[in-house]
């Protein structure tokens, strides 16, 4: 199965979603998070078990759940 995390942050230090997707990984499914771009980090990390895809935000984003 395909899986796809997404995360608001650049999944640097995140070790709540690198467990999660590296379970899932080692379970044999193919997982992406994709995360936010930061300076000196690479736009795409392979873990191993997962991939993280960091993307750039065009214009700053309020994240708010109503």
């Amino acid at each position: 199965m395909k899986i796809c995390m997404l995360v608001r942050n650049p999944m640097t230090h995140d070790i709540r979603v690198h467990k999660e997707a590296n379970t899932l990984g080692q379970a044999g499914h193919e997982v992406h998070v994709v995360a936010v771009h930061q300076e000196n980090l690479p736009m795409t990390e392979n873990k191993g078990t997962y991939t993280i895809h960091r993307v750039q935000l065009a214009a700053k984003v309020e994240w708010r759940i109503s």
